[in-house]
């Protein structure tokens, strides 16, 4: 709120009752900053479950003020304003004690601190419960609880989702339909990941806690569960306030909030230096906007790629591309040669829903092509030489386009003809966006390279048609490096693979 404001609502207070007050501020601020809240178009239901879980844990010392939770067909549960909330106001504050963390569980169960002295766990996945690596202790743990009548943590595990949408749930007839190479790879790594560490891990726990882990209770699906609850619904915190190291922590309620990549970064670990015992740190939530009553809470669950959204949460980001991208790589027989050039490290570039492709990727590609047509370097910054690159990498994305069995017409039509709100036809809906999004940034950097051969010279980026978009999830030119290109090729959606020369 900016000083003006802050006068405005110091006059309004003097002859203004405070909700009014409040409401005149939130349409103020709201106008000033362009943005308007979202209101939830789909039908709302109430939800015993998340009712007690709010219950325990006021009971418990939580703050939870102006926000419930309630239902809709499309996102599931989700929390929403009762009441008109300001701007920078404290929604939701749970303590430390409540959340799920190793250091919580070893405190509430003989199973945790027996898991954290097992040694032959140890083996398996080291000593530590995730502060590097995925939590595999946290995740078996959860398992455990799930099924424990007496757990601290009921009313909390009895508001999780039955089933969360997720692509370890997808067969292979939905994973090949996503008709990206690096997606079906993703996905299939990321399933014999979870299986691999099942067949490894609970042979182990159902023979020394059977007390704990039954194989009627106990196995893949409900293990893929955990994992996929850890993966999409903790928060980093720190093991001990006063040290650095940190660990995955479930913060009840607070993860019940769905995602919206254009809302500020309101919540985390109150760490202030008033803070000074475990039992005083808080994780606390406050409205990053105006809120009125009926408009959804939502947070925004960080930086990231597309890609990365639909492994992690199931989803793509709604209303918001920046993520989608897609990466362009030279064949291995090129790429082996300039490994050891470190000023030539650009062995993939990528483009985004912009079109324009990492110029720095393309400077040397020129450099690279030149050189295999006429044997030197002299020259490679020439228009010709420009003309002669952007040929071959549009020549190369045409074929990737023409090669997939759908068009991005197609599938935006099939797309709007979906109806219904179940797994499967959520799965179909989720396939078919994929493939949409990703086609959208083929066709953009197909019209773009057109463009820039076109151009009187090719040779820099103003010659681009489009405005490149700003605060994109991957326009960050060092992750691109070398060593890390495999990163951006996991993180994109399809990728053009360039022919050896």
């Amino acid at each position: 709120m900016s000083a003006r404001q802050r006068a405005s609502r110091q006059a309004l207070d003097l002859i203004l009752p405070p909700v009014l007050v409040l409401w005149v501020a939130c349409v103020g601020w709201i106008a000033n900053t362009h943005y308007f809240v979202e209101q939830h178009v789909g039908a709302r239901s109430s939800d015993p479950a998340c009712s007690a879980l709010a219950q325990w844990l006021r009971e418990e010392g939580a703050t939870i003020y102006g926000i419930e939770c309630t239902v809709t067909p499309e996102d599931g549960r989700g929390l929403v304003a009762t009441t008109l909330l300001d701007n920078g106001e404290l929604l939701i504050g749970v303590p430390r004690r409540l959340w799920i963390t190793e250091t919580t569980l070893k405190r509430e169960t003989y199973l945790a601190r027996a898991l954290s002295d097992d040694t032959v766990l140890d083996t398996m996945l080291g000593k530590t419960w995730g502060s590097r690596g995925t939590p595999w202790r946290l995740i078996a743990m959860l398992d455990a609880e799930r099924t424990n009548p007496n757990s601290f943590w009921r009313a909390y595990l009895n508001a999780l989702p039955v089933v969360q949408p997720s692509t370890l749930w997808w067969g292979a007839s939905t994973i090949a339909a996503t008709q990206s190479e690096v997606l079906i790879r993703q996905i299939t790594l990321h399933q014999d990941k979870i299986k691999d560490m099942f067949d490894t891990l609970y042979p182990h726990l159902l023979s020394r806690y059977p007390d704990h882990f039954r194989s009627s209770k106990h196995n893949l699906t409900t293990f893929t569960t955990q994992y996929i609850r850890v993966a999409s619904r903790a928060f980093d915190a720190k093991i001990d306030p006063r040290k650095p190291r940190k660990t995955w922590a479930l913060v009840p309620f607070v993860d019940l909030a769905n995602h919206d990549s254009s809302v500020p970064y309101t919540y985390g670990e109150d760490l202030s230096k008033e803070v000074r015992t475990e039992a005083q740190v808080k994780f606390d939530v406050t409205a990053g906007f105006c809120l009125t009553p009926g408009s959804e809470l939502k947070i925004n669950y960080g930086k990231k790629s597309s890609t990365e959204f639909l492994l992690v949460y199931g989803f793509l980001p709604r209303h918001d591309f920046r993520g989608d991208f897609v990466s362009v790589t030279l064949p291995h027989s090129i790429s082996s040669v300039i490994r050891a050039a470190p000023e030539n490290n650009w062995r993939g570039g990528f483009v985004g829903t912009d079109g324009q492709l990492t110029e720095d990727f393309l400077a040397m590609y020129t450099k690279i092509v030149h050189k295999a047509k006429t044997g030197g370097v002299e020259g490679a910054d020439s228009a010709e030489a420009y003309r002669v690159a952007l040929r071959l990498i549009y020549t190369a994305a045409v074929s990737a386009q023409t090669s997939l069995p759908t068009t991005q017409e197609q599938d935006e039509a099939d797309w709007g003809r979906m109806s219904g709100w179940g797994s499967r036809a959520q799965e179909a809906r989720t396939v078919l966006e994929v493939r949409w999004r990703f086609k959208r940034v083929l066709s953009t950097l197909i019209a773009s390279l057109q463009h820039r051969i076109e151009a009187v010279d090719p040779t820099t980026n103003s010659s681009w048609p489009f405005a490149r978009q700003p605060g994109s999830a991957v326009y960050d030119s060092s992750i691109v490096s070398f060593r890390r290109l495999q990163r951006v090729v996991d993180k994109s959606l399809f990728t053009v693979a360039l022919p050896g020369l």
